[in-house]
């Protein structure tokens, strides 16, 4: 018979990645996200994207400092918390006890009542385990925020590119819904975040992005720094001219 000694049984509880899900240097990681859902995006027949009163083509759209902020959100405050989804690892326990005892420590030390068990466990489903991706102000930004990736990865990669995928299918039903209420027709080929932007902008959400007033007019400076030098817009120093697939409409 076969002794297991309490170190061996300690081990063999312990659950694995203690310092997160493995992931990609973030660099590594942001290009191949904007590849990926630039590449989906086109197989749905998506050729450009726009926002209220301006639109790009999709390449230079879904980029970590254009349009991407948008879709991040609207993956982290709905596609994510409608999946109810939960990943067991060494470093998601570490944290969730870390957020008791702070909780604890805030109420004096008292225990929490079973009343206050789903308030805790909120707290660590919103800030303990959530998507890797993040938005943090940008000035260069089109929405002057810009796509980050968080250095602690409590899900893995992978579900973050499955669930992007499912963002992209939902903004993109929401955008010809949206066309079909305002003008009567869908325009496939057109993905229009406008109604993403309002969804978010009804929920209760810290820090989520917005548009600033005549977008179309920021694009367009941003569009004439990019000329001078490489740019995530869809422009290098080898452009002379602008893209002629760029649209703006004119407030």
């Amino acid at each position: 018979m076969m002794t297991i000694k309490p170190e061996d049984y300690e081990t063999e509880q312990r659950l694995p990645f203690p310092e997160g899900f493995p992931a990609p240097p973030t660099d590594e990681l942001l290009d191949a996200i904007e590849q990926v859902l630039i590449y989906r995006a086109e197989q749905r027949g998506i050729r450009s994207i726009g926002l209220q009163d301006a639109s790009m083509p999709i390449a230079a759209g879904l980029k970590r400092d254009a349009l991407l902020p948008v879709m991040v959100d609207y993956l982290t405050n709905t596609i994510y918390k409608q999946s109810e989804l939960h990943f067991e690892s060494d470093l998601m326990d570490t944290l969730a006890i870390e957020t008791l005892e702070h909780r604890a420590g805030a109420e004096n030390g008292e225990q929490c009542v079973d009343a206050d068990v789903k308030n805790i466990q909120s707290d660590i489903a919103q800030n303990v385990q959530r998507p890797m991706l993040y938005n943090h102000s940008d000035d260069e930004g089109l929405l002057f925020a810009s796509t980050g990736v968080s250095p602690v990865a409590t899900i893995p990669a992978s579900v973050t590119f499955l669930m992007l995928d499912a963002a992209l299918e939902s903004a993109h039903n929401l955008s010809m819904t949206h066309q079909q209420n305002l003008a009567g027709i869908t325009e496939k080929s057109e993905l229009d975040l406008t109604p993403v932007l309002e969804l978010l902008a009804r929920l209760d959400i810290n820090n989520s992005v917005i548009a600033p007033p005549a977008l179309h007019v920021r694009l367009s400076e941003l569009r004439e720094k990019a000329l001078d030098r490489q740019s995530t817009f869809g422009y290098t120093d080898m452009d002379s001219q602008p893209d002629p697939d760029m649209q703006e409409s004119q407030s």
